[in-house]
């Protein structure tokens, strides 16, 4: 198989090395100059949980090499820069090829109308990756897995061959189911990228503040309602845990009935739904052991002075919202304090909880 990795950033750094060192042959492209000069002197560095190593001799260019075909394209860009990307990748991708997407968002829905629908891949990426530039990478989670399938939950050779190649990276589960996992990852950004991003605060400290909690559920709350509009069944989170039971019960309520209960009604159900907050504050808190340490994309993204992928996170849910009626408020307000932080690069706390609660 001929395999291009577009984008070395953190995912397709990690995707690079990995796949070089267990003896796979491979082209690896990307716009960024500085970059692909460092990798080409000094190779890719990964250290954390248990995946250190040093790659050298990476073969890395500015551009896709002209007439190539290719069988599998792991595409690792940005989503905004998926436009340009899959318009480069297009001449190059062979007749029974795949576009396979390592990205954020749900990219694949306008990948396909670039490149027939069955010669595409969706990919959800269970791991987390700090990049400090240069070709420095620092794994973060302790989950390593990827889930992979195709749009319409067919499965054959080529998809088997997708996940025996990501099975050298990290471990790889084929999906029938491939759009609820997308959901599924798009929720958890949706609550945690942003969110890192406006507090300044790793995803153990964003999740154990307070403050940002009751927003944090209701933007579960939204998403969850809006992909059931859409008619997505979303993955359970590590297969075992219903978003639902994350959400803010009676928010979902006054979502799905488009108006706000009174306040006797909802007195009576926070009293009927007491377990629901129970058991949410178990699951965060395990959470906030098992990824304290995490620094979500977007938080790298202020830091590193670059555009933030918050049009297809949080605003990508609102608008869908708005399709069905719904009106995502907490999700809206993100958006614009993204948009703030994007121009300001900092936030006041005190300012940011202001904005999150008169939403």
């Amino acid at each position: 198989m001929k395999i291009l990795v577009l984008g070395c950033g953190g995912i397709g750094g990690v995707v690079t090395a990995r796949l070089l060192s267990k003896g796979h042959s491979l082209i690896t492209v990307d716009i960024n100059r500085d970059l692909v000069d460092a990798i080409s002197r000094n190779g890719i560095h990964i250290e954390g949980y248990g995946c250190d190593m040093d790659v050298n001799d990476i073969p890395i260019h500015l551009r896709i090499p002209a007439k190539e075909k290719y069988d599998i394209i792991l595409l690792a860009v940005k989503s905004y820069d998926t436009a340009k990307a899959v318009e480069d990748l297009k001449p190059h991708l062979a007749k029974d090829g795949v576009v396979v997407s390592l990205q954020n968002g749900i990219n694949e829905d306008y990948i396909k109308t670039i490149i027939p629908e069955r010669n595409v891949v969706g990919c959800v990426i269970a791991w987390a990756v700090i990049n400090h530039g240069g070709g420095r990478l620092s794994i973060t989670s302790p989950t390593l897995e990827f889930h992979v399938g195709y749009l319409d939950g067919s499965e054959d050779e080529r998809l088997i061959a997708v996940r025996n190649l990501l099975n050298d990276v990290f471990t790889t589960h084929i999906s029938n189911n491939i759009y609820g996992h997308l959901w599924s990852k798009l929720l958890v950004n949706c609550f945690v990228n942003a969110n890192c991003a406006i507090f300044d605060k790793t995803v153990g400290e964003l999740l154990s503040d307070k403050n940002f909690l009751p927003t944090c559920f209701k933007i579960i709350s939204e998403v969850v309602v809006v992909a059931e509009k859409e008619g997505i069944l979303i993955e359970k989170l590590k297969e075992r845990i219903d978003f639902r039971w994350l959400a803010d019960p009676i928010y979902i309520r006054e979502l799905e009935e488009g108006r706000p209960l009174s306040p006797m009604k909802k007195l009576m159900l926070r009293a009927l739904y007491l377990p629901n907050y129970l058991f949410r504050r178990i699951i965060f808190f395990v959470m906030v052991l098992q990824h304290r340490e995490v620094k979500s994309s977007m938080w790298q993204d202020i830091h590193h002075g670059n555009p933030t992928e918050i049009d297809y996170m949080n605003r990508y849910v609102a608008d869908i919202g708005k399709k069905h009626g719904i009106d995502c408020r907490e999700n809206r307000v993100i958006t614009e304090l993204m948009k703030e932080l994007e121009k300001k690069r900092s936030l006041e706390y005190d300012y940011v909880i202001r904005r999150i609660r008169s939403s």
